[in-house]
This record gives C-alpha cells, structure tokens and sequence, in this order.
C-alpha cells in the first residue's frame, strides 16, 4: 500500500498491547497511508468485520458464525 487509509477496528486489550508496535511499524514503511484506529468490543469487532465495515480488525478467538479469515498474532510478537 503506498497511498491511502486504512480502517482498523480492535478490542481494548489488543489495541493497547499489540497494535502500536504494528501501526508503528507500518506507518515508519507507508509513511503516506494514514490509519484510523476505533477500539469496541469482541461482539462488535466480529460483528463489523463480518459487515466489511472496516479493513482490518482484530479480537480474541472463537469467531463463531462469521465468515472471517483468522491469522494467529502470537506469531508477531
């Protein structure tokens, strides 16, 4: 991505842990996409996801019913 924004929705834990280090990382390699950040619940992230409502989100495990492609974070720690 050289240009755009991107539209991140998170749970509280993960957007005060992990996400920095990330949004960090990528803005120092992208320095013209801008990002937007909305931090809500598991329920809601899902929820929003699964509506295509934002470009990335991350929440705890299970998924339940949604149709959504699960990467395993611990793998970027």
């Amino acid at each position: 991505m050289q240009t755009g924004h991107l539209r991140i929705v998170s749970m509280p834990l993960l957007a005060g842990s992990f996400l920095p280090r990330v949004i960090y990382a990528f803005l120092a390699e992208h320095p013209r996409v801008t990002i937007s950040l909305e931090v809500r619940a598991r329920h809601l992230v899902l929820e929003w996801m699964a509506m295509q409502q934002f470009d990335l989100g991350f929440a705890a495990l299970p998924v339940g019913p949604f149709s959504l492609l699960v990467i395993d974070t611990r793998d970027y720690n």
